[in-house]
């Protein structure tokens, strides 16, 4: 089985009308949002805050759906039903897993937003 992209490019460009610098101004969006988000997470999950972490792993999920990054989206899910459901155990063991994926996706959207970064290789 193949190995999903970080970030599906074709079906972004595909959603946005083939329009690159759209594309990548959501991505450069999403980045710069990133770490608020994953820090709000945090301290939720530290302080036992399930409806805090649902607040804020929610619209995290929305926005990795939006730019099609479906690995991170994915953990982000199962977080954000995790804490719905008041599941604070599952949610707190996945995390691990989603900063995993966004350290990925962070290293993309960084490349993928600065050409020059990958022209030096």
């Amino acid at each position: 089985m193949a190995e999903e992209p970080i970030v599906d490019m074709q079906q972004l460009l595909d959603n946005v009308g083939g329009d690159e610098n759209l594309a990548n101004m959501l991505l450069a969006r999403m980045r710069q949002d990133m770490p608020q988000r994953m820090a709000e997470i945090r301290a939720a999950l530290a302080n036992g805050d399930c409806a805090a972490a649902h607040a804020s792993t929610h619209p995290l999920k929305g926005g990795l759906a939006s730019i099609r990054a479906s690995e991170a989206q994915s953990v982000a899910r199962l977080i954000d039903d995790a804490a719905r459901d008041g599941d604070l155990e599952t949610a707190r063991s996945l995390m691990s897993q989603l900063e995993e994926a966004i350290d990925r996706l962070d290293g993309f959207i960084k490349e993928q937003t600065n050409p020059s970064l990958s022209a030096g290789r």
